[in-house]
């Protein structure tokens, strides 16, 4: 299946009959029962008990690799519940459980007709059920986890879409939003409600591309309303961006261009009831209004209006894209920002000749043609191609991070502390790593040091984190703080960060019913281009 899928190291979900197989491999809380059981039936995120890895009837190294976490459903329709069971006159032992994978090809939406699964799914499917009930709405399952005793969603799908959010205060003005180019999510907000649409993924793929364009006509069809200003990225080449300005122009209504890291802000604060107040991104990345790329930004938010306070002092990105891909491409460049050569003992550890090894060095020494990202889901990616458990190519997003997580929690000993180094520049606090990169470089690390390690890197990131958050509250005072971006999705991070603000009478306020990674950038969105004052959302 991951051969014919593309899909080498991505963890495939597993439904199972009820609850009480589930927890023959998985820890599952009353909460998580109560979501698996609930009318939603989502795929949920749960710790892997220690003694499933030994079951000879569970492939874990199979079915998620990269992580002791299985996401687990339960049947969401009558059809998939007898795919379970034992039929009458069918000799075959019932399943305890099946993987599960969504129909469609990698980067492409999922089959809605016969047609299309038998053009597209041939070569991968052994069979193909049909019936006489057309689809008319492509939706996925939706994926949830629990963070401190409540429901946090990372994909807001079926059980969940279109369902209406509402907003502190009214909107100005009718809003369609479009989200961004990742795991992307549509929205149109009104009055003081916010409808999002399906999770309808990563817009790779020409296919991707026309479902984006027939979801939003459908959108504006469903609610029979017409916007009044579209909002889109900052980024000029996302399909998103440019369908969006495609409707305002066939509307004669304007666009409204929102930073993708203050669309976060908005989302989770206002999900929280909050039209103002702090809140801090941790992501991957995104254009910055500055033309660089963001990615570790502590915001002051009021109504409409936003102001960023502090961030990650910014580190090449040699290659853009190609460096996400190879996290190793991203540690050398720390290295050689920071005026540190590395061995060839190093280098052939990160497999980089001595040609490519200089290649980089032209690249990374020419301003204009290497971009830079302050982003905290890179330092994640260059601690862990340090540690050689990310120094090839990743095969998903976000897989460096993954690895570098599962790494920290064997670790139960005191953590190592990091030198990281935080300088102001006007009102502007930027921390720098570079000390603590040029400490893992003096220092190669032995496999045995690597849970400590990445341990290490996550208890820093707290750190930087809660500086980056005093530095806020120091300029404005307020007894709340939003946390999101897709980095805080980690749990191991949003816990160190969660418990700091508590010990601080500090109220951290993390995603729940809006996804902390790009889903929820169209309901940002939706807040800030629907705004009209800086005294609030009205």
């Amino acid at each position: 299946l991951r051969q014919l899928k593309h899909r080498p190291h991505k963890p495939f979900a597993l439904m199972v009959e009820n609850v009480s197989v589930a927890r023959k491999w998985a820890v599952v809380c009353g909460e998580a029962q109560r979501l698996m059981e609930s009318s939603r039936c989502p795929i949920v995120i749960l710790p892997l008990r220690p003694d499933a890895v030994s079951d000879p009837k569970l492939p874990v190294e199979l079915i998620s690799p990269d992580a002791p976490v299985l996401g687990m459903m339960l049947p969401a329709a009558p059809l998939l519940l007898l795919l379970l069971k034992q039929l009458p006159g069918d000799s075959t032992p019932p399943f305890e459980a099946l993987i599960m994978t969504s129909g469609n090809r990698r980067d492409e939406p999922i089959c809605a007709t016969d047609e299309e699964a038998d053009s597209r799914l041939r070569g991968i499917a052994d069979c193909i059920l049909t019936h006489d009930r057309d689809i008319l709405t492509r939706c996925d399952d939706s994926v949830c986890v629990i963070r401190d005793a409540k429901a946090q969603v990372w994909r807001r799908a079926r059980g969940y879409a279109p369902e209406s959010i509402r907003l502190p205060l009214a909107l100005g003005k009718p809003v369609l939003a479009m989200g961004a180019e990742i795991k992307n999510t549509l929205a149109f907000g009104y009055d003081a409600s916010v409808i999002m649409s399906q999770h309808i993924g990563d817009l790779a793929s020409p296919e991707a591309s026309d479902l984006l364009e027939k979801n939003a006509e459908s959108l504006l069809l469903l609610l029979g309303r017409k916007p009044e200003c579209v909002a889109v990225d900052l980024h000029p080449d996302m399909h998103s961006t440019r369908y969006g300005e495609r409707i305002a122009s066939r509307l004669s209504i304007p666009v409204v261009r929102v930073q993708h890291h203050a669309a976060h802000a908005a989302a989770v604060l206002a999900e929280h009831g909050y039209s103002s107040g702090p809140a801090l991104v941790f992501d991957g990345g995104g254009l910055g209004s500055d033309g660089s790329i963001w990615g570790a930004e502590m915001f002051l938010m009021n109504g409409c209006n936003w102001k960023r306070v502090a961030s990650f002092a910014p580190a090449p990105l040699p290659g853009g894209d190609a460096a996400v891909r190879n996290p190793s491409r991203q540690l050398l460049a720390r290295w050689i920002m920071g005026g540190i050569k590395p061995s060839g003992r190093w280098l052939e550890r990160l497999g980089f000749s001595g040609d490519e090894y200089e290649a980089l060095c032209a690249v990374c020494s020419t301003s204009e043609t290497v971009g830079r990202s302050s982003g905290a889901g890179r330092v994640f990616d260059a601690w862990a191609a340090a540690l050689g458990i990310a120094a090839g190519p990743v095969t998903y997003e976000g897989q460096a991070a993954v690895r570098l997580e599962a790494a920290a929690r064997r670790y139960s000993g005191h953590s190592p502390s990091l030198p990281l180094r935080a300088t102001l520049h006007g009102d502007m606090l930027l921390v720098d790593w570079t000390e603590a990169f040029a400490l893992l470089h003096d220092s190669p690390p032995a496999p045995a040091d690597v849970p400590a390690l990445a341990a290490a890197l996550h208890h820093a990131m707290a750190r930087a984190a809660i500086m980056m958050i005093e530095h806020a509250l120091s300029i404005r005072p307020f007894d709340h703080v939003g946390l999101t971006g897709g980095v805080f999705m980690n749990e191991i991070l949003s816990e160190l960060v969660m418990h700091a603000l508590k010990n601080r009478n500090i109220a951290p306020l993390p995603a729940e019913r809006v996804p902390p990674n790009d889903g929820g950038i169209s309901f940002g969105q939706i807040v800030l281009a629907g705004a009209t004052s800086d005294e609030g959302i009205r």
